[in-house]
């Protein structure tokens, strides 16, 4: 899905009759990008690529990065420095000690 939403039906079947009901719901992208360099590579030459780099992404009905930017970190940090060849899905759930950690001051 993508930031302009989607459109889903449901069909709600009784005992003889069936109503049929759209529903729509934006659902929005929100993206994280982490570029990791080295600070004397990059100070002698800014167009030296980055060590690393981890791209998050997240999607849901909010879209204020504030709201899940901790999830968004926590995910990161899972797999920080490493070469995962691949797209990593994980749930982050409300109440994640890791994400509590990093909203204590």
């Amino acid at each position: 899905m993508d930031n302009y939403g989607g459109m889903s039906y449901s069909n709600v079947q009784t005992p003889g009759y069936t109503t049929c009901k759209t529903h729509s719901e934006i659902i929005y992208t929100r993206r994280l990008v982490l570029k990791l360099i080295e600070g004397n590579n990059y100070r002698s030459s800014p167009k030296a690529g980055p060590l690393w780099i981890g791209e998050i992404t997240s999607s849901g009905s909010s879209p204020d990065l504030r709201d899940v930017m901790n999830y968004m970190l926590v995910a990161a940090f899972e797999h920080f420095g490493e070469n995962t060849q691949k797209a990593i899905r994980e749930i982050i759930l409300s109440g994640d000690a890791r994400v509590k950690a990093l909203m204590e001051p």
